[in-house]
């Protein structure tokens, strides 16, 4: 990947959290600037997380985190777009990594900046996904995939954004019951 050169309207010159100046380091062939006071990483670029949102029988599907600081706790299956991957795709790629379902996308259901990587900043793009194939199954990060009503979602959860999303798909839900 080619690194756009330093520019003053691009480059943290400053950190984001002490406000000590910042020092360019590589990463993975990657362009951060590091604090050298408080040790906090910055990034040229959001990270795009995306996450599917299926609900069959008004019971949502949850997966449990294997791996890191979330493992054991429940989220929306969600992962990362990769480079030259299209978000949609990545969608529908993740979703089956982790559960084993194949979807078909019905659209953006809910968009959220997250901090919930101190180290890296994500915008996080949820997508509303059909059944159209597939077997339930855990698998790449998730120990445990299962659907659970939206009143008895398991806890704790791995991100907060999921439980507003959550919140939103109940409140959407109670009103299509009227």
């Amino acid at each position: 990947m080619a690194v756009p050169a330093d520019d003053d309207d691009v480059v943290p010159r400053f950190c984001s959290q002490c406000a000590a100046s910042v020092e360019r380091v590589d990463v993975g062939g990657e362009p951060v600037w590091r604090c050298p006071r408080c040790g906090h990483r910055q990034y040229r670029r959001q990270i795009v997380g995306v996450a599917v949102v299926v609900v069959e029988d008004d019971r949502l599907l949850m997966v449990k985190r294997r791996y890191g600081d979330r493992a054991g706790a429940w989220c929306i299956p969600c992962g990362h777009v990769g480079w030259d991957e299209d978000v949609r795709d990545a969608a529908v790629r993740e979703l089956e990594e982790e559960t084993g379902i194949v979807v078909e996308l019905d659209g953006v259901f809910d968009a959220h900046t997250t901090f919930h990587d101190r180290n890296r900043h994500h915008a996080g793009i949820w997508f509303r996904g059909r059944r159209v194939g597939g077997a339930l199954q855990p698998g790449d990060d998730a120990v445990d995939a299962a659907f659970f009503p939206l009143d008895t979602i398991p806890e704790p959860l791995a991100y907060v954004t999921d439980a507003r999303v959550i919140e939103r798909l109940r409140r959407e839900l109670r009103r299509s019951d009227r």
